[in-house]
């Protein structure tokens, strides 16, 4: 049957029911230990004050674990929003889903990319054939470098950055302003020369090194 209480209930032991309907909308209900809803389905540890969605023993402040990707999903709407899954080896995919996807991620602070194993630490990869005209784009609107690659010691005899093409050129330079005191510099702190070039040797008909003018003289020093 069903029993009604007007004020309060005091319950000294395990309390079991099939179902808990609270219909008050100014009252404030409190639990003084833990909760598990449906054993894992949503746990809060009091003794951590961990919070796990799919696990009954949360390991950090928020522990979601599913088998089903993707395991979150933060939204602004229903059509702008992203989600971030886990796969079954352990790679995370964030994929950002929008009516523009122009700056899908913007980090306003540092961001900091480390390993300790052998492998490439971030890999930019452009999977588009047809949509996606460059891959990587860096700005700078201060006054710091926009780009700065360095090797440190004790690795410091290794190349900083290889540059590898198929068809088109490895690299390209362009000064796109008039005032621009040099497309490109050198520097050397060393006391090898600052530019070292090698020929292919399956190649060897191809130059090291071309330069071609069209309308300018060219000054080499």
């Amino acid at each position: 049957g069903s029993s009604l209480f007007d004020g309060s209930l005091s319950v000294f032991g395990l309390a079991t029911a099939s179902s808990f309907n609270a219909t008050s909308t100014t009252a404030t209900s409190t639990i003084a230990g833990g909760l598990a809803i449906e054993t894992s389905g949503f746990v809060y540890d009091y003794q951590t004050n961990r919070v796990g969605i799919g696990t009954a023993a949360p390991s950090s402040a928020l522990h979601i674990q599913n088998t089903a990707s993707p395991q979150l999903t933060l939204a602004y709407d229903t059509s702008n929003y992203y989600t971030t899954q886990v796969s079954s080896s352990g790679q995370i995919s964030f994929t950002r889903y929008g009516s523009t996807l122009n700056n899908g991620f913007l980090f306003n602070d540092t961001l900091a990319v480390a390993t300790s194993t052998n492998q490439t630490i971030l890999t930019i990869t452009n999977s588009s054939t047809s949509n996606a005209t460059t891959t990587l784009a860096i700005y700078q609107q201060g006054l710091g470098q926009a780009l700065s690659i360095s090797r440190l010691t004790p690795y410091a005899t290794s190349s900083a950055a290889e540059i590898y093409t198929a068809t088109s050129s490895a690299l390209t330079l362009i000064s796109g302003a008039n005032s621009a005191t040099s497309t490109l510099s050198v520097y050397q702190q060393g006391s090898n020369g600052p530019i070292v070039l090698f020929t292919d040797p399956n190649a060897s008909t191809t130059p090291a090194f071309k330069i071609a003018a069209v309308t300018r003289d060219v000054e080499v020093r």
